[in-house]
């Protein structure tokens, strides 16, 4: 109860830009981790303008495997995580349907993988990435955890 209270206050405060940057700044600085042999670097700018910008990479036997540019920006309607992964320019949109103050979650119900996106401050400084959906008709979840990094320095 709490939880959905803190959200409607906040998704009923001043247009969302404003309240973009105390809600989702947990997310900000660099992340590093490593699942099955994957390394997954992840960075997160502030929230200045009203968006935040990240990007995701992934490196398996010193090759990439992977890259995303996301933007997380609040409109008229609602707040917005839009990736583009490998850069692609046509990538669907998802919608803030969670927000707690160390968790945020966005979903788009008519895409296929991933249906739903949730970050997750862990107590240990950790941050857990949870990405769902469904992939030839079978339930897929990919998580992994990373902590905080000196963004490669």
């Amino acid at each position: 109860m709490q939880t959905f209270l803190f959200t409607l206050l906040l998704l009923a405060a001043d247009p969302l830009p404003h309240t973009l940057p105390g809600a989702l700044g947990f997310l900000q600085g660099c992340w590093t981790g490593e699942t099955r042999g994957v390394r997954i670097e992840e960075n997160y700018g502030d929230t200045d303008g009203g968006s935040l910008l990240g990007t995701v990479k992934t490196v398996r036997d010193g090759k990439l495997r992977f890259f995303e540019f996301l933007r997380i920006y609040a409109d008229d309607e609602a707040v917005w995580l839009q990736p583009y992964p490998s850069g692609r320019k046509d990538a669907p949109r998802f919608r803030l349907v969670e927000l707690e103050p160390d968790k945020a979650a966005f979903e788009n119900d008519t895409h296929d993988f991933p249906r739903r996106i949730t970050y997750r401050l862990l107590p240990n400084g950790g941050l857990l990435t949870r990405v769902a959906g469904v992939v030839n008709g079978e339930s897929r979840l990919e998580e992994y955890v990373t902590l905080p990094s000196d963004c490669g320095k």
